[in-house]
């Protein structure tokens, strides 16, 4: 039968308690430490995180190992800090610093972004002024569809606020923030989503002159998409298809069946390579995130540095 933890930890003498706290405390920021280092050392390898359906290390971080998005965040810069500056890791393990800035503390010690900024592992550097330090957007979830949104703006931003919420009084009489933030994302999802093509435009009244060349178009259109194999021209249509097929989102999944949750940055990509004569169709063109189009790429043809090889190899 397992005892519980929290038992065992009770049922220790005063001094047995301090030494062991002691012990866990050194335990933790050795764990602390080799964490950030096998961090860093993953993030020169993105083709392994990315074979697990991941698209950023971030992402990687939170879904797979867990980690709230701060301590995701605190962890990856302390991982790029210590490529440059190895003995950050030493002084992790040490506890001579911390992942996250101080106000007070035994040794005095800086946080590791901000020793990294510096160029420096002097411990003796106090942390940032907490005026100084902006406090990252809120988006949580309090209730089924209900979400709580909090984040800082500046002066300039805060005075169209009040004079938006002036404009639509009658509209929204309570000047709700919510309600025009919603507004403003509607319409600025439609601007973008027109800009890229994944919204019909509607048709317009046409002179003759114009629908001559609208069928010129039209006409050069399908050579392109139907025999054009040198062009990378993939028709609108196709676009729009692919994108409300795909949900906006990376459509890559992995072996295990994990599809990556990306929605920035998003490209369109050949399931069978352009470079080998894969058509600009619907069936064959899928959405990726950028991480996950290098990576696929990769699979095919080869890392840069590879396929440098192969060519150099070739010419001599």
């Amino acid at each position: 039968m397992k005892t519980s933890i929290l038992a065992t930890a009770v049922a220790l003498p005063d001094r047995e308690l301090l030494a062991r706290i002691d012990a866990l405390a050194g335990n933790e920021r050795e764990a602390t430490a080799e964490l950030v280092a096998h961090l860093a050392a993953l993030e020169c390898r993105p083709g392994a995180y990315a074979a697990e359906g991941y698209g950023s290390l971030f992402d990687y971080c939170v879904g797979a190992l867990g980690l709230s998005e701060d301590a995701a965040c605190n962890r990856i810069e302390a991982a790029r800090a210590c490529r440059q500056f190895p003995l950050i890791v030493d002084l992790l393990a040490a506890g001579r610093l911390t992942l996250t800035p101080q106000v007070t503390g035994p040794v005095g010690g800086s946080c590791v972004a901000e020793a990294g900024h510096h160029g420096t592992t002097n411990c003796s550097q106090g942390p940032p002024a907490p005026a100084q330090r902006t406090p990252r957007p809120v988006v949580q979830a309090l209730a089924p569809q209900r979400y709580r949104v909090q984040f800082t703006i500046g002066q300039e931003t805060h005075d169209r606020l009040r004079r938006v919420q002036a404009l639509l009084r009658r509209q929204v009489p309570d000047g709700d923030p919510g309600v025009l933030y919603d507004r403003a994302l509607r319409l600025l999802e439609e601007v973008e989503s027109k800009k890229r093509g994944f919204v019909a435009k509607p048709p317009r009244p046409r002179s003759q002159q114009e629908a001559r060349r609208e069928e010129d178009r039209n006409y050069e259109t399908r050579i392109r998409s139907g025999t054009d194999k040198s062009s990378r021209h993939i028709p609108s249509e196709v676009k729009r298809a692919v994108w409300w097929r795909d949900g906006g989102q990376c459509a890559f999944v992995s072996d295990t069946g994990r599809r990556c949750s990306e929605r920035s940055f998003l490209e369109l990509h050949h399931i069978q390579p352009y470079a080998m004569d894969g058509p600009p169709t619907v069936g064959n063109i899928s959405l990726r995130c950028r991480r996950h189009n290098q990576y696929e790429a990769e699979i095919v043809f080869g890392t840069r540095a590879t396929a440098s090889r192969q060519w150099e190899g070739k010419t001599t």
